[in-house]
């Protein structure tokens, strides 16, 4: 099983090319289970605080979860079918995607006006976009956003293009991540702030009370945040 996500017009864009996965089980011995293939994805429905879909795998499921997003109806289907293939009765299998948390991945904090979303290559960073537009269309939205070195900005930008009113660019406290007066090369209009918990604390300042803070761009950085939010000092990375 290998992870995939549902573009726009329907279409399974695959993470892992598939050649290559088939190459790989078969030197391992292991049997190859595809979406798309020996099950299916079906009505998939963006709900209030989550997502429903039927999953066509030993007959038809009517499953949910709360996960914002259509791409994580991919996800959640080849967990479920996962699950089955490891011995899982369905009745679990419900339970456990209507108990599903993934922190740092759409995790939406309604009481600070918060969207954590690692969102770290630009499929996720379109994902993310989708996502915004459907769940929260009309609340005015404000990017906090730091980039490792080895990403492209400008992917970055053309993802997120017209998707917020404002931006505030950071760094995570680590080596690794990009400077933000190079990132504001690539959004004009930004503001610089070198600390990410003094960007956060920017950023809410400047949103509207109706509106929305989206932290995106690295796992460092969402980390980062949830340390902040928790009252924890940030975390001393070497790379």
């Amino acid at each position: 099983i290998f992870e995939a996500w549902v573009l726009p017009d329907g279409v399974l864009h695959l993470a892992l090319r598939k050649r290559f996965v088939e190459e790989e089980a078969r030197r391992v011995g292991a049997r190859l289970v595809v979406l798309g293939e020996a099950f299916a994805l079906e009505e998939v429905v963006l709900e209030p605080g989550g997502v429903a879909f039927t999953l066509a795998y030993e007959g038809r499921h009517r499953l949910w979860a709360p996960a914002l997003g259509e791409h994580q109806a991919a996800n959640l289907a080849l967990a479920a079918v996962a699950a089955r293939l490891l011995g899982v009765d369905w009745r679990a299998v419900r339970s456990g995607l209507e108990r599903f948390m993934h922190p740092g991945r759409m995790e939406y904090l309604p009481e600070r006006r918060l969207l954590l979303d690692g969102a770290h290559n630009p499929d996720g960073a379109r994902a993310l976009g989708r996502a915004l537009e459907a769940y929260f269309p009309d609340r005015p939205r404000t990017l906090v956003l730091a980039l490792s070195e080895d990403k492209d900005p400008r992917a970055f930008a053309e993802a997120f293009a017209g998707r917020f009113a404002r931006v505030v660019l950071t760094r995570y406290a680590a080596p690794r991540s990009m400077s933000p007066a190079a990132l504001r090369a690539h959004f004009p209009g930004a503001e610089v702030v070198e600390e990410s918990a003094k960007a956060l604390e920017r950023a809410l300042a400047v949103t509207p009370p109706e509106g929305l803070v989206v932290v995106a761009g690295s796992l460092y950085l969402v980390g980062e945040v949830k340390r902040h939010l928790a009252g924890l000092e940030p975390e001393v990375r070497w790379q």
